[in-house]
């Protein structure tokens, strides 16, 4: 399986990692997902570490910046 991120798509609002942290449950501070802006470009990159089977990252997405392709 594998993700595809859209980063003309995302608005930075970071609903996926949220959404993350609320689905493993993780201390504070700590963020399996991170959204970060590219620098003087307007521009939002999603980084996760892509092994879930049912991301609520992917779920949550309100502009759909998420595709899941299966290798099968």
């Amino acid at each position: 399986m594998g993700f595809l991120f859209d980063a003309r798509r995302c608005n930075g609002c970071r609903a996926c990692a949220v959404a993350c942290k609320e689905q493993h449950n993780t201390p504070d501070g700590i963020w399996l997902r991170r959204v970060k802006e590219i620098p003087d470009q307007m521009v939002w990159f999603s980084q996760s570490c892509n092994h879930c089977e049912k991301p609520a990252c992917f779920a949550v997405c309100p502009i759909k910046a998420y595709t899941i392709s299966r290798m099968d």
